[in-house]
């Protein structure tokens, strides 16, 4: 999907495909999907460690600007938290994780 988007994108007909006209969400896909497959591999191969990939909200950096809700002490939360899971955890893996909560996807 990526590659056809990557295609369509230089040919000018993502739009004709149903693909936005930025390619930010398209990436937030493939990171996702990117997730889930890894996680899948890692349970395969009975690896002790846990993926997620997460969204930290509307933070103010140079990117969103200074309107955004979240400092980036708050957007930081929900990586931290991923990050310091304890030892032994099983779960979240392979989650989309938002405001510290499995997001349905």
């Amino acid at each position: 999907m990526m590659n056809e988007f990557i295609d369509a994108a230089q040919s000018e007909t993502h739009g004709d495909l149903g693909y936005p006209s930025t390619a930010y969400g398209v990436s937030k896909i493939g990171v996702v999907v990117m997730t889930k497959i890894y996680a899948r591999m890692l349970r395969e191969k009975k690896e002790d460690i846990l993926i997620n990939v997460c969204c930290p909200g509307w933070v103010r950096t140079d990117m969103a600007g200074p309107k955004a809700t979240k400092s980036p002490e708050e957007g930081a939360e929900t990586p931290v938290y991923l990050a310091l899971l304890p030892e032994g955890a099983t779960e979240p893996h392979g989650q989309f994780v938002s405001e510290k909560k499995v997001q349905e996807w």
